[in-house]
């Protein structure tokens, strides 16, 4: 059943190892002439760009709160600097559960938390656009409460013919090195808003430190990645490691594989998120989001998942979220849910399949978090049984068949046992 190659869980999508050549001789593009791009491609009204895609969640909630008005209703599943964005702006996370399979932010906790304290809610597209935004944006319009959409793996969607993020109050894209659009860091704000716009446009000028080091850091960071995950090194040596780690307490070799961040709390914005943009930065920005718009890549992520759809339906045993195959859904990969996720995970990796647990967190169960404390049911649920399965474009159909088939093999080996 095992084969001597296999392929990562993850690949970047756009990465040049001369990606510091274009740092100091590149083409440079300025603010105003990046946001007439979006205008005209995408339609966002008004945009800025970010060092980080977290760091328009910290510009989008200063803007929003107000000395009466400070909560931030958001769900806990997510990355700890999500809330740790709205801390340092003054805002106090108001965790609401999901809904389950789906992740999306369930509407009936959002109604049961929403009150004249609430300065804005926070709308995260996961593998789907969030079925439940329609009913949430009118909840919110009772209360005079803004809608800030968390797109960070949902961009180039669209929904009724419109890009994720045209019609929305604020919005926030994320261009990380594993995004859709690979850069050495970076996001975007859109906001429909032009005076709540003009008020967070005012804060730029407080970022002022030199990227030039971070950037440095997220190039090697970017390169080692690029390193362990090609055919003959990953093969070779990252796979082995990830195996070692399955039964190793090393923290060394956990760190090498880890995906998600340092359970830390943050009350005040660090160094690394008050460094400005540089022009190059948005050069960069325009190049790979242009080609991104050539490609087909979301709809081969898409064909991909409707493939493990087809085929892993059929086993009772574990719960997928069925999406519809179009426009409006980014399938950044196939997650799978199952209650003994530990075992099949283990399963997966010794016979020669490369998937991951998910980096999200179920935030409201945190210590770091324990004064926001509030159970979410689904959303620990979701935490403890999800796997991730290889979506990316060319990750090839070979591989998607040995996942399923290897997936399968594990059910009718142990049924008698589950």
């Amino acid at each position: 059943m095992k084969k001597i190659f296999i392929e990562p869980r993850q690949k970047i999508y756009d990465f040049s190892i001369f990606e510091p050549l274009k740092i100091f001789f590149g083409e440079k593009i300025n603010e105003k002439k990046l946001s007439s791009f979006f205008k005209e491609k995408f339609k966002f009204r008004n945009s800025l760009t970010l060092s980080h895609n977290r760091l328009g969640i910290y510009l989008a909630v200063r803007a929003l709160i107000n000395a009466n008005k400070n909560e931030i209703i958001l769900s806990p599943y997510t990355i700890i600097d999500v809330v740790n964005m709205v801390i340092c702006a003054g805002g106090k996370p108001v965790f609401v559960d999901v809904d389950f399979p789906s992740i999306a932010i369930s509407t009936n906790e959002v109604n049961k938390k929403i009150n004249n304290n609430t300065a804005g809610i926070i709308v995260t597209h996961y593998q789907s656009y969030c079925k439940n935004l329609p009913e949430i944006k009118i909840i919110a319009q009772k209360y005079n409460v803004k809608i800030i959409e968390d797109c960070a793996i949902a961009f180039g969607t669209k929904i009724n013919n419109k890009f994720v993020g045209s019609d929305s109050d604020i919005s926030v894209f994320s261009f990380n090195i594993t995004k859709y659009i690979s850069t050495l860091t970076g996001g975007l704000l859109v906001c429909n808003d032009d005076n709540l716009f003009l008020k967070i446009n005012s804060y730029i000028s407080e970022f002022k430190i030199n990227p030039f080091l971070y950037l440095l850091t997220k190039y090697i960071k970017a390169l080692q990645i690029k390193i362990f995950t090609s055919k003959i090194v990953f093969n070779l040596f990252s796979r082995w490691v990830i195996k070692f780690t399955l039964d190793s307490n090393l923290k060394i070799f956990k760190n090498l594989v880890r995906t998600d961040g340092e359970k830390k709390l943050i009350n005040k914005l660090t160094r690394k998120h008050r460094i400005f943009v540089t022009n190059y930065q948005r050069k960069e920005i325009y190049i790979k989001v242009s080609k991104y718009l050539e490609k087909n890549d979301q709809k081969i992520r898409l064909e991909n998942y409707q493939f493990y759809q087809n085929n892993l339906s059929s086993i009772s045993k574990i719960i997928i979220h069925k999406l519809m195959i179009n426009d409006m859904n980014g399938a950044v990969s196939f997650p799978i849910f199952y209650s003994k996720r530990d075992r099949l995970y283990k399963f997966l990796i010794l016979n020669g399949c490369d998937v991951t647990k998910y980096f999200y967190r179920d935030c409201s169960a945190l210590e770091i978090f324990k004064k926001f404390n509030e159970s979410c049911i689904n959303s620990s649920r979701a935490c403890d049984e999800v796997i991730l399965l290889p979506v990316y474009p060319s990750y090839s159909r070979k591989s998607i068949e040995k996942n399923i088939e290897t997936i399968k093999i594990f059910f009718k080996n142990n049924n008698s046992n589950l």
